[in-house]
């Protein structure tokens, strides 16, 4: 056939056609013209366009092909990994396991999370960590897949996924090991967090304007989520911070009544820096404002992708953390209140609020 003198879609479908039939054919039996074929085609996928054309070759004269059904687990959550796979025909959506917005065990409903198609490929992360499959996988229709076992994986593949892929997430879990309600989690979780973490920098210069970074009036989390899960769902726009560098200052309101009046008051409580977190459930609700103070540099990640994919554990760790906050807060409170009725009661007046007396509140 003169490739040129036909259209494009039936180009295509041809193409198509003797890509499926390479694939198809067992590995052994592939001719060089069967690898031509199908580096064509793998060569597009995402995870395989800028390996070598040697490394390219390797995995095409090594992959296997297998089928999966309509609703067919191709991997299942928590098994041991043993292939990395690539959807040649067909689609599949990522589950994970969650109770009303929380993962949970082998009783809980199943959520779809990502949608996968042909180029897609998944199971790198476990073979190269060495840990169970963080979720599963399920065929939505028929679909063809291609897959290495894990030692041809390792020998053709591994290199570039670590350089491109997991280095820049291994920076991520070693800055995650600063945080010490994150040091006991197992290292797939710590992966799972760390590859959705995303880099984001506040410009706020000393002195000048102020960005807000939480604001409860505006987009408060809802602590309910606590007792009534399905009732009160967190907002898919609410997110977490992790300092890297720089600071930023939380405040609170509180009221104090004087002769029978009640006065509204604002303080700084504390200052945040390096290795704190904050955001979502990981702040208590007596936090009103948190606000830049210098230029800040962080990690942000969506509070679902930490509800969703982290587990019960991380959960208590968080709510924990904003319980802690809530004490510490509620002390700062109760002696803000004692000192304002101390100070009424011998003629003088505090702003809390006021700039200029704010280097004056107790530290």
């Amino acid at each position: 056939v003169d490739l040129r003198k036909i259209s494009k879609d039936v180009h295509a479908r041809l193409v198509g056609e003797q890509f499926r039939a390479a694939l198809l054919r067992p590995p052994e039996l592939r001719s060089s013209s069967d690898l031509t074929k199908l580096a064509k085609v793998f060569g597009l996928c995402p995870n395989l366009q800028d390996i070598s054309s040697e490394a390219l070759l390797g995995f095409c004269s090594q992959c296997q092909c297998s089928f999966a059904n309509d609703g067919q687990n191709i991997v299942s959550e928590n098994q041991e990994p043993d292939k990395f796979y690539i959807i040649a025909i067909g689609y599949a959506k990522v589950l994970v396991r969650s109770i009303g917005g929380v993962t949970g065990g082998e009783g809980s409903d199943m959520v779809a999370v990502r949608r996968l198609g042909p180029g897609h490929s998944f199971g790198e992360a476990g073979l190269i960590y060495d840990q169970p499959r963080s979720a599963t996988v399920q065929a939505e229709g028929n679909v063809i897949l291609a897959w290495l076992p894990r030692e041809q994986y390792m020998k053709h593949l591994s290199k570039y996924h670590i350089k491109w892929y997991f280095n820049p997430i291994q920076e991520k879990i070693e800055y995650l090991q600063n945080f010490s309600a994150w040091r006991k989690f197992e290292l797939r979780a710590k992966f799972i967090i760390a590859f959705f973490l995303t880099q984001k920098i506040f410009h706020s210069e000393s002195g000048g304007p102020e960005e807000v970074l939480y604001d409860a009036k505006k987009h408060p989390f809802d602590h309910r989520f606590w007792k009534e899960k399905d009732q009160y769902p967190p907002d898919p726009d609410h997110v977490c911070y992790f300092i890297v560098d720089g600071e930023c200052e939380v405040y609170t309101d509180f009221e104090v009544e004087i002769n029978s009046k009640i006065q509204k008051h604002t303080m700084v409580v504390s200052t945040l820096s390096n290795t704190n977190f904050f955001g979502g459930p990981g702040t208590s609700a007596l936090v009103t404002r948190i606000v830049t103070r210098s230029p800040m540099k962080v990690f942000e990640v969506k509070v679902e992708d930490i509800l969703y994919r982290m587990g019960p554990a991380i959960l208590e760790t968080v709510r924990q953390h904003a319980r802690n906050q809530e004490k510490f807060i509620m002390r700062r409170i109760e002696a803000m209140q004692t000192t304002i009725k101390q100070s009424h009661a011998s003629g003088l007046a505090i702003s809390s609020s006021s700039p200029s007396k704010r280097a004056k509140l107790p530290t």
